[in-house]
């Protein structure tokens, strides 16, 4: 008996997963495929071939793993960013980034090969890449680590250049630029990034929050974020009290019970009269451990009162001993921040329009809070579920 061999002109339905492969009722599995290798499916119904890859460059060790995040600044600007243990580096216009190149004058058919590139002002152990040499073009678009470097000369690091050709002329001789960064091999795929400008923030629960921003294609920095006024735990409703010794600069925090621990400098605290009355709440940083009831902290915001023991604070949720936000989206003109280790189905909104402040109530007299205020929510939840990623949608 014949077979029969339906014509399917519509592709947008994209691949079924084999568990729905049978559902030939559906309306949309006239438009799905049980694979689509190498293909597309574009809204209008057709498939288009996949776009091919194009080698760039080789990662600084092949032998680690990397991951590389877009950073797109403007509709002329890209970049990627290739994250590897403990270094940035950094591409565009499908090459990457170097510092001002120095001419090179001559290079040996030797091992090592010995460059000459006069007052290249470069040091033992740079990174570098050669391109655009004449003759020897084995040196070409390669990457090299340099030693025993002279204001003119510098050996390429293990290679043996016996069986190259001979140097004629040109070339230039670039040292890579990256950054230091403080995240490990085993953390990079656990990183979480959301962009504003020119500023990407990054999180992850074991990290302080980091923000790399941009001025230039070879000036970037990578820094903590300093939060302003938060986010912090609920206030304090044990009989624990604080007494702060004055009300401006270094101060000593004093706790009427073991509180403080080693890991907590870096953690805000905010503190208010008990009762609060007219005057309004400050915040001061953890800058050195005493001792569990003792530590020595910043003040950032006077509260008008000092030495006198009160009820009324609150300890910052980030620290090293409570970890830090899992996850990082913007939404409707705020930072939002989730997934804490000391509160794992915990969101944090920054104030409108000021993403790195935090302050839950206004700034001032008895803690009013306006709707430009920071806002934190717990999911609802039967079970304890680990917040891993947020997106901004327009219902919420």
């Amino acid at each position: 008996m014949p077979r029969a061999s339906p014509l399917q002109g519509n592709f947008n339905g994209g691949e079924f997963s084999p568990l729905v492969h049978g559902r030939v009722e559906a309306e949309r599995y006239k438009t799905g495929l049980a694979t689509c290798l190498n293909y597309v499916p574009t809204v209008q119904g057709g498939l288009v071939r996949r776009p091919g890859t194009a080698f760039v460059a080789e990662v600084k060790d092949s032998t680690k793993k990397t991951r590389l995040v877009p950073f797109e600044f403007s509709v002329t600007q890209a970049y990627v960013l290739e994250f590897g243990n403990l270094y940035i580096r950094f591409y565009r216009n499908n090459g990457i980034i170097t510092l001002t190149g120095t001419t090179i004058t001559g290079a040996t058919a030797a091992n090592p090969v010995v460059v000459t590139a006069v007052a290249h002002g470069l040091a033992n152990g740079d990174r570098i890449v050669i391109t655009d040499v004449g003759g020897m073009t084995q040196l070409n678009n390669r990457e090299f680590t340099i030693a025993n470097v002279t204001a003119n000369t510098l050996e390429l690091s293990g290679i043996n250049g016996t069986g190259f050709s001979a140097f004629t002329t040109g070339g230039t001789v670039a040292k890579i630029y990256e950054i230091v960064s403080p995240f490990a091999e085993a953390n990079l795929f656990t990183l979480r990034f959301a962009q504003s400008g020119d500023v990407l923030y990054v999180v992850h629960q074991d990290y302080a929050p980091r923000k790399i921003s941009r001025t230039g294609h070879t000036a970037w920095t990578i820094a903590s974020v300093t939060f302003i006024d938060g986010p912090y735990l609920p206030t304090n409703t044990t009989p624990t009290t604080l007494t702060r010794s004055a009300d401006s600069g270094s101060i000593t925090i004093t706790a009427s019970a073991a509180l403080f621990v080693s890991t907590d400098v870096g953690r805000q605290v905010r503190w208010a009269r008990d009762p609060i009355t007219t005057n309004k709440w400050g915040y001061d940083t953890i800058t050195a451990f005493t001792s569990s009831t003792v530590v020595t902290a910043t003040v950032n915001r006077a509260t008008g009162v000092s030495a006198e023991a009160s009820k009324l604070w609150r300890l910052g949720i980030y620290s090293d001993t409570t970890g830090y936000p899992s996850t990082i989206d913007f939404h409707e003109d705020r930072m939002v921040l989730a997934g804490p280790k000391a509160s794992l189905q915990r969101i944090d909104f920054s104030s409108t329009g000021l993403y790195e402040d935090f302050r839950p109530t206004d700034e001032g007299t008895g803690g009013t809070v306006v709707a430009s205020n920071a806002i934190s929510v717990g999911l609802a939840t039967r079970d304890v579920n680990v917040i891993r990623w947020i997106s901004s949608d327009a219902k919420g």
